[in-house]
């Protein structure tokens, strides 16, 4: 049969190019996929899509063969015969990184098999297909001047109020306690949107020298409700706080990561797809999905799930402009 590794890569590349041509609300697309054969036998695809056109269901079985040679002429004929046994696939693909010996290439074309190539490119392809690839994470490193108005006007009030990282809020209907830096956090999580709009101007302007120009500055707050949280002052007096904020200092670190990636291509020879995978570590990796007119969509894997990423901007270096997408 060959060298083969668990085939789960190819698998999640093969979906995430699904997901990213889905053109229609009525397309769904489900990895290692099971189905109940009409004798009660329970049978599992790499890839499954569902879909409806014009009243009709549609159903696509992919298969993702990742040897280390080329798909041999039997491993089409199981395929076609485990697709036999559910009456519902009426389309079926075969996904190869090695490609097809000649007797699977004819079978195939017989049994009406779609055949498929997902072949590994080196770092000058992609270096080629991609100018520059940069990862990087947003760390706070600095949080400093904190700021607050309080429902008082009351001099010794004011003296008596010392806000630093061990001090608590409260609810005011619960009196649930909480920190200063989990409400720090709750902010920063709120303001994700504009700091991620700062980093991305930050990079622009400084991404020939990030080593030397690593942090920028941000101020942040949030402004409550009367009476929704309160502190104690030094006396232990009940204070309401209407206002918090604070500033922080975030710096872009730069991820090292093992690039990889993928040319996927159809039958025709022509290209469908390219996958660029970004290992961050043993647990997380990014992955790029390429179309041929060059829009794309960045797949963020943690733990085995999978989380499609929302393009917020985009830069032209033609312009030096940042738009919003």
């Amino acid at each position: 049969m060959g060298n083969r590794n668990d085939g789960k890569s190819l698998e999640r590349t093969i979906r995430l190019i699904q997901e990213t041509f889905k053109d229609s609300e009525h397309t769904e697309v489900f990895p290692s996929h099971k189905i109940i054969c009409p004798n009660g036998l329970t049978r599992e695809f790499d890839v499954i899509i569902k879909s409806k056109v014009n009243g009709m269901n549609i159903c696509i079985a992919m298969e993702c063969k990742d040897y280390g040679k080329k798909v041999a002429v039997g491993i089409v004929e199981q395929f076609k015969s485990k697709c036999d046994s559910i009456k519902e696939i009426n389309k079926m693909v075969i996904v190869s990184p090695k490609g097809f010996q000649s007797g699977a290439v004819v079978q195939a074309k017989n049994f009406g098999i779609e055949l498929m190539t997902a072949e590994e490119v080196s770092t000058e392809y992609l270096n080629d297909l991609v100018t520059q690839i940069s990862h990087y994470n947003l760390k706070i490193i600095d949080i400093n001047n904190y700021r607050y108005n309080i429902a008082s006007q009351n001099e010794d009030i004011l003296n008596n109020i010392d806000i630093n990282l061990e001090t608590k809020f409260y609810e005011s209907e619960t009196g649930k306690e909480l920190g200063v830096v989990e409400l720090i956090k709750k902010t920063i999580d709120a303001a994700g949107q504009a700091i991620n709009a700062l980093a991305l101007k930050h990079y622009v302007k400084f991404k020939n020298s990030l080593e030397e120009n690593p942090a920028f500055p941000v101020s942040l707050g949030m402004t409550f409700p009367f009476s929704k949280y309160y502190i104690n002052d030094i006396k232990g007096n009940r204070v309401n706080l209407t206002e918090f904020r604070f500033d922080v200092s975030i710096k872009l670190v730069e991820i090292i990561s093992e690039v990889s990636g993928r040319v996927i291509k159809n039958q025709d020879d022509s290209i469908q797809a390219h996958s660029i995978v970004l290992k961050n570590d043993n647990k997380s990796e990014s992955e790029l999905i390429i179309k041929p007119d060059n829009d794309f969509n960045l797949f963020y894997t943690e733990n085995k799930e999978t989380t499609q990423l929302k393009k917020l901007f985009k830069y032209d270096p033609k312009t030096k402009e940042i738009r919003k997408c």
